[in-house]
């Protein structure tokens, strides 16, 4: 383990202007509600109630009709009913809405632009998987039909067990930069680490490398200056936001937010994992406990996989259109490590554009797989029914199953809702532990000494249904063994959490969890 830093948290840069913004927009739409409903006399003002009252029943039907997960549409369906002039301007700023249309043509054009340009033995490494590995076929199978993702080998795989790791292995390839440089973080916080990584990117810019930046605009809100951009394009470096936040103008797209995290150097190296570029995920900046973290680093023919998911969300956050397919040759990988791996990988993506779920699906075909066990990390576990079940049958199939989350929670009302989990799955034989120095927010799932993912996915409905996530699938590697290690070694500063425990919870604890747990699906 790191030693943590001794200072004291730092605050994060706060845009005021944006708080102020944002605040002023959600006053004035909370005003127009209170003065139509004031100047109405009682007649009028429950006409104006019915009407809303209407659109409520009208939008529950719209709801329950659409092929969306059903605690999503139930919880959805609740509130309308409830609360129904509420309801409807909150599902209106952050509901499910239509994804729009020109995100959904900019990501098939880029796929379909990019899907031919990078001639792998695809067939035969899929055939090797299969006489190798036949039982986790049909892991790589579904990745590569729902997401159009490939499975490829010659490609070294390197895990980092803490972000102090990831973060000195990412300096060192951004030094050696010659052609170009992506950045993708949902997180950028000003600090000892932006700052490093911000010293290279100029350096590297000014010498004529294709530096790119993208950031979350949402997960930015707090922690950037409003001159961030302009900054960064001072010295050369494109950066754009995705999904920039414009109260009243956006509002129908607010809750699809980028939480990748991906860095692509010259296309021959890649990382990803749940390390956001901010101090507090290399223990500089103490906030919630020690933050454990982990990521992955690629070198070879997988990493084109990653630069084609930044090229992607490149498009839809600079709003151009795909460049001519000659273009896109610059950016495949010009080296190949390791042909002699035995390891197969596959980088795949989680875009909620399309509703087929890779991440979550990806883990109910490991868990329907195990033969021996199955480890797992996340900050947090607020799950629907397909999972805790997928989850209990394993368990209670003879399955080892053990879930790490945090002692110390970033959020205490998440908290009390991964906590609300427990219950079901302890009973039926999943074994839940609590990380006690403080938070873990790793994202990895490692089964049977022979398959793992590492990646940005919480198990949680935002990860799975409504943000772009990334992860890579790897099987038959070294890194496996490793994975299982680090999770081994993290049980030792781990609580396990008893049935009996779980139930001696405070009644208002109980009635939190009773009334979150409905809306859980829509946090």
């Amino acid at each position: 383990m790191d030693k943590p830093a001794q200072n004291l948290p730092k605050k994060h840069i706060v845009s005021f202007y944006k708080w102020i913004y944002a605040g002023l927009a959600l006053l004035l739409q909370i005003a127009l509600i209170i003065y139509i409903v004031l100047c109405f006399d009682g007649v009028y003002a429950l006409y104006f109630l019915l009407i809303f009252e209407l659109i409520a029943v009208i939008m529950s039907f719209i709801i329950a009709w659409r092929d969306d997960n059903p605690s999503y549409k139930i919880s959805w369906i609740i509130t309308l009913f409830i609360l129904p002039v509420f309801g409807v301007m909150l599902y209106f700023f952050i509901g499910k809405a239509r994804i729009p249309k020109k995100w959904r043509m900019q990501i098939n054009h880029i796929s379909m632009h990019t899907d031919k340009l990078y001639p792998i033995d695809f067939e035969d490494n899929c055939l090797k998987l299969t006489e190798k590995y036949p039982y986790t076929l049909r892991q790589a199978a579904y990745l590569i039909k729902t997401g159009n993702f490939r499975l490829y080998k010659n490609t070294d795989v390197k895990y980092f067990s803490t972000g102090t790791q990831k973060y000195y292995a990412l300096l060192n390839e951004l030094k050696k930069a010659q052609k170009f440089i992506f950045l993708e973080y949902f997180i950028i916080s000003e600090g000892e680490m932006w700052d490093s990584i911000y010293k290279i990117l100029c350096k590297k810019a000014e010498q004529g490398v294709d530096v790119r930046v993208i950031y979350d605009d949402m997960g930015c809100f707090t922690t950037l200056k409003h001159d961030f951009c302009e900054r960064l394009r001072r010295h050369g470096i494109k950066v754009y936001p995705f999904n920039k936040i414009i109260p009243l103008l956006n509002c129908f797209y607010v809750s699809y937010r980028d939480h990748r995290k991906i860095a692509v150097i010259d296309g021959n190296v890649g990382f990803t994992g749940g390390i956001n570029l901010a101090d507090e995920y290399i223990n500089k900046v103490i906030s919630h406990g020690y933050w454990k973290d982990t990521a992955i680093m690629l070198k070879g023919d997988a990493v084109w996989e990653l630069t084609r998911m930044f090229l992607q969300m490149w498009h839809m956050a600079s709003n151009t259109l795909p460049y001519p397919d000659d273009e896109y040759t610059k950016f495949l990988p010009s080296l190949s490590h390791n042909k002699n791996n035995d390891g197969y990988i596959i980088p795949y993506g989680d875009i909620p554009t399309f509703g087929a779920n890779n991440a979550e699906n990806l883990y109910l075909q490991i868990l329907s797989s195990a033969n021996k066990y199955v480890y797992i990390t996340s900050p947090y576990l607020i799950i629907d029914d397909a999972m805790k079940k997928a989850l209990c049958m394993a368990a209670q199939s003879g399955i080892d199953v053990k879930i790490i989350t945090p002692k110390i929670p970033d959020h205490s009302y998440v908290h009390i809702m991964t906590r609300y989990s427990y219950g079901v799955l302890i009973k039926n034989g999943v074994k839940i532990y609590e990380y006690q120095p403080g938070f873990i927010h790793s994202k990895t799932i490692v089964c049977d000494d022979v398959v793992a993912s590492v990646g940005t996915v919480n198990m949680d409905f935002r990860s799975f249904y409504l943000h772009f996530e990334c992860g890579v699938w790897v099987c038959g590697d070294k890194s496996v063994k490793d994975i299982k290690q680090d999770f081994i070694k993290s049980l030792k500063d781990c609580k396990e959490i008893s049935y009996k425990q779980w139930k001696k919870r405070p009644f208002y604890i109980k009635l939190c969890e009773i009334i979150l747990n409905i809306f859980a699906p829509m946090m």
